[in-house]
């Protein structure tokens, strides 16, 4: 995962962002630039949710006009959060930041752990007892038009599928394509 932040001067035209996604086993990609800022953070789908389903229903409750949209994309050994704000109607603020693991084991205390005994169930429900949704270091911020920012990540999305078949799509993210959603989007360009 990395980033260089954008801050939060006035917006652009937006002309220079844009949204890609790529697959890999178990793991999507997604990758925002902005002119000479990037930010690639990477979900995995190891014990967790769709990222890409969660992304595509954020995109769809910001075009019908929501205030505000988050989705978690969820990583190793940092997730990000990517937080999705219309302030005013046309525009979007994005910002996407690290998330904060408070209380996770290291390594270290997992192989201790598993030493004395614990089982994986045991160590990841103590961890998850305290775990709490915290953002961390801003990776990426930009203010867009609305439409850009919307047609960004809706490229990216069908791009993403286009690539694949709907077989080869499942067996490397394993979740089907969010196809209802990103047709829901484009309705709504």
């Amino acid at each position: 995962m990395d980033g260089t932040p954008l801050g939060s001067g006035p917006p652009g035209d937006g002309s220079q962002f844009t949204a890609a996604l790529s697959l890999r086993r178990g793991w999507v990609d997604l990758l925002l630039t902005q002119g000479t800022s990037r930010c690639l953070i990477s979900a995995t789908t190891i014990g967790m949710g769709d990222a890409v389903k969660e992304l595509a229903a954020s995109l769809v409750a910001i075009a019908t006009e929501r205030i505000d949209a988050c989705c978690a994309w969820p990583g190793e050994p940092h997730g990000a959060y990517i937080d999705l704000a219309r302030r005013p109607k046309d525009l979007v603020a994005v910002a996407v930041q690290e998330t904060v693991e408070l209380g996770a084991p290291t390594l270290n205390e997992n192989v201790a752990e598993w030493l004395r005994g614990r089982t994986s169930e045991e160590r990841r429900a103590a961890h998850e007892s305290s775990w709490l949704p915290l953002r961390g270091t801003l990776l990426f911020g930009a203010r867009l038009p609305t439409k850009v920012l919307l047609t960004a990540f809706w490229s990216g999305l069908v791009l993403s599928r286009s690539a694949l078949t709907q077989g080869t799509y499942e067996s490397l993210w394993g979740h089907p394509f969010p196809e209802a959603l990103v047709e829901q989007l484009a309705d709504l360009l």
